[in-house]
């Protein structure tokens, strides 16, 4: 693997985990709302 494909790996692995952790803080505060569900 080249370092390019390297960090771009390690770049994408960071973008999901950052989205999961925002869903994670999220939907309790629009369910305590009763937004999403």
């Amino acid at each position: 693997m080249t370092i390019g494909a390297v960090f771009y790996l390690v770049l994408r692995i960071r973008v999901i985990a950052m989205f999961h952790l925002l869903s994670f803080m999220l939907v309790p505060f629009f369910t305590g709302k009763g937004g999403l569900y």
